[in-house]
């Protein structure tokens, strides 16, 4: 049999990632290792993006809200689709809490991106916590200005 299988059957792979290995600088743990931090530190970044996304998002909707009533873009509901003045509230109301929300979950990604860096865990685990986290945050900033906006509206207009 060739180089690249072995006696359970037959590995592709293993002939790029040696060549692989010999290019990149072999980590403490292995090279699955070191590719294993470069994948946890690419969900890591989606803290960050995802949360000036939001926070840039909701700015510009609250600069900008859109004026009437369409099937297109803004917060649409069925309650904030019953008169324009609800319409107009729930446009500056959920871009509000976009733009706040999205402030929370860039300190909540920096202390939780810190906080990765402090601890020792395996890079399965720190795949975890990034996957984790993320997930954590998306929660964050999805479902509050959602339930916020429409308590608000049935508050104010039924």
């Amino acid at each position: 049999y060739h180089k690249s299988q072995s006696k359970k059957g037959f590995y592709p792979a293993y002939g790029i990632a040696m060549s692989i290995s010999k290019i990149i600088p072999r980590h403490k743990h292995g090279i699955m290792c070191y590719y294993s931090e470069i994948f946890s530190y690419g969900i890591a970044m989606t803290y960050y993006i995802n949360a000036l996304i939001m926070t840039v998002g909701g700015a510009v909707f609250w600069m900008y809200p859109p004026k009437k009533i369409n099937g297109l873009y803004g917060y649409r509901t069925a309650r904030s689709c019953k008169s324009q003045e609800a319409w107009d509230f729930a446009q500056k109301y959920s871009a509000k809490m976009m733009t706040v929300l999205g402030l929370v979950t860039l300190a909540v990604a920096s202390i939780a991106h810190w906080l990765r860096s402090r601890l020792c865990l395996n890079s399965e685990y720190v795949m975890l916590y990034d996957l984790g986290i993320t997930l954590l945050l998306t929660i964050i900033y999805v479902l509050p200005p959602i339930v916020l906006t429409e308590l608000e509206l049935r508050k104010r207009f039924g």
